[in-house]
């Protein structure tokens, strides 16, 4: 089932505290909603800053530098900044 359409038949069922519930929702069938972070550009180019990874688009290509092992606020951090750059290069959001 697409996100539309458990979206759509959430719609057609609930009212009142929605925000909470559409992301309780998606959760449920294995989506994520990320907040994607704004990139530092205080040195020419953008760059994704987590405290386990950073993350810089360069040559069309991104490029990650990871601390390895990481916790998982951190993993969700690094994921978050891996799709900021992706979609500053034009991926599909």
């Amino acid at each position: 089932m697409a996100a539309r359409d458990i979206l759509a038949a959430w719609f057609a069922r609930n009212s009142g505290r929605w925000a909470d519930q559409v992301l309780n929702t998606l959760k449920t069938n294995g989506y994520s909603v990320v907040r994607l972070p704004n990139p530092d550009t205080s040195s020419g180019q953008p760059i994704w800053k987590t405290p386990a990874a950073a993350v810089t688009v360069q040559d069309g290509r991104v490029h990650i530098e990871v601390d390895d092992p990481m916790g998982a606020t951190d993993a969700q951090g690094f994921a978050a900044a891996l799709l900021a750059a992706a979609y500053a290069l034009g991926g599909k959001q």
